[in-house]
């Protein structure tokens, strides 16, 4: 929380555990009992750690792609993240912050001014793979159908083909926004997905 915190520029050194990737960044999600932040790297990097693991690393605290009078606030992220120290593990932090309070019809309906990235909410949805013809996207859909939120990836296809499992279920999801790329509507990240029986974490660029 303290480098959630901090002044945008701010070099901040931080310890938590590596709960879940990114998806389309050379990326993960970086948490404690306080708070999470994604942390973006070289891929080098990434292959040093792993899920579970206990971290500290040192980096650029910063929002990517923020503007100063545009409709968007951006990514927040600890960037050009240095690996100062590994002590393995792999003790998963306390989740009591998560958001469930929230519908999917709310995420799709934040404000892109506001920073939602470094919050996470727990919905309830359906995964839908979409075939467009020229494009596979992916979304998290609501029961009734009347609404849906997007994942952000280049391609549903790899990027999370591992949700292929519960496609067209309704199932537990922790869904962290993310605006990467400088969009005034946030996309979503899946952290993880539950069917009651099975929980899969992300671990796409721990793969």
């Amino acid at each position: 929380k303290q480098a959630i915190d901090s002044v945008d520029g701010s070099i901040v050194k931080v310890k938590g555990v590596v709960v879940a990737s990114a998806v389309n960044q050379p990326a993960f999600y970086l948490a404690d009992d306080e708070g999470i932040i994604a942390v973006r790297c070289s891929l080098d990097t990434i292959t040093q750690i792993d899920l579970g693991n206990t971290i500290v690393v040192e980096g650029t605290k910063k929002h990517h792609k923020k503007v100063e009078t545009g409709n968007y606030v951006g990514q927040c992220v600890i960037d050009d993240a240095s690996l100062v120290i590994n002590l393995y593990g792999d003790d998963f932090p306390s989740k009591d912050y998560y958001d469930s309070s929230k519908t999917l019809s709310d995420i799709y309906d934040f404000d892109e001014n506001i920073d939602y990235t470094t919050q996470v909410f727990v919905v309830e949805g359906v995964v839908k793979f979409i075939d467009g013809g020229y494009s596979k996207t992916i979304k998290i859909q609501s029961e009734d159908g009347k609404v849906a939120v997007s994942l952000y990836c280049s391609s549903s296809e790899t990027q999370y083909g591992w949700l292929k499992e519960f496609a067209d279920q309704l199932v537990s999801i922790e869904l962290i926004p993310c605006n990467w790329n400088g969009k005034n509507y946030y996309a979503c990240c899946v952290l993880s997905v539950s069917d009651g029986t099975k929980t899969v974490i992300n671990s796409l660029n721990f793969n």
